[in-house]
């Protein structure tokens, strides 16, 4: 899943490095991706209808802690 392999890690190091501005872009963009692969099954149910949910609400989560930062 490209959420888990490149926003969170780039979330993360840019955590790291004090940028935490860039960490909230990669969330949103892990919140979007998210939502792109839930539109791509247009009108069925998507067999990771629950795990795009959870990023979703992860990524509020983790934006929220983030803007703290800012």
């Amino acid at each position: 899943m490209v959420i888990l392999e490149t926003d969170v890690p780039v979330a993360i190091e840019a955590l790291t490095k004090g940028d935490p501005k860039y960490a909230e872009d990669s969330v949103v963009s892990s919140s979007g991706s998210a939502d792109r692969c839930e539109k791509n099954f247009s009108g069925s149910k998507s067999p990771l209808t629950a795990l795009n949910t959870v990023v979703r609400e992860l990524s509020d989560v983790a934006r929220a802690i983030i803007r703290n930062l800012l």
